[in-house]
């Protein structure tokens, strides 16, 4: 796709830019957190910062309430569990 000169960028075209572009950055993040999340826990990490439970790991070190991980956790394997075709596919 040729880039046009900002000039000649329509508002509407530079939103809906913008938008998908977050769009994929949001969900490559997302993605990349909770692999991480789940290393983490399967690894026992917390227990290397004096944590004996990755609850209080996740609330107090990493900023994120675990509660809040383990929703995401469970998407994650949701999204495991689709057909190929439909899973979303790395950036």
């Amino acid at each position: 796709m040729k880039k046009k000169s900002a000039a000649l960028v329509k508002p509407h075209e530079k939103i809906d830019r913008d938008l998908r572009r977050s769009a994929e950055k949001i969900a490559g993040g997302f993605f990349h957190f909770v692999d991480l999340a789940a290393k983490a826990i399967d690894e026992q990490v917390y227990v290397h910062y004096g944590f004996t439970d990755p609850l209080r790991y996740f609330d107090e070190r990493v900023g994120v309430k675990y509660r809040t991980v383990k929703r995401w956790l469970t998407i994650r394997e949701a999204v495991r569990r689709l057909p190929a075709a439909e899973q979303p596919s790395p950036r």
